[in-house]
């Protein structure tokens, strides 16, 4: 989406604001249909599910290694005492 058309969907009114609940109108119908095509945020959704396993595969990787050398560097040390 472009900068353009975002500032043009922020800026359109939605959903009647302001306005008591009523009964669905061909207005928030409209609005309901243009909040689902909207992608914009979907990116931002599928980058932060990639960071988290990112971070995920780095503190079990990490965790793996640091329980590898412990054993291997401090277990022999450990042991003589």
């Amino acid at each position: 989406m472009s900068m353009i058309a975002l500032k043009q969907f922020i800026a359109t009114p939605c959903c009647g604001a302001g306005e008591p609940h009523t009964a669905p109108t061909s207005a928030t119908m409209s609005c309901l249909l243009r909040f689902a095509r909207d992608d914009a945020a979907i990116s931002a959704i599928e980058y932060a599910l990639i960071a988290g396993l990112v971070t995920l595969g780095i503190v079990v990787f990490v965790r793996l290694i640091g329980t590898t050398l412990s054993s291997t560097y401090y277990g022999p040390l450990l042991a003589g005492f």
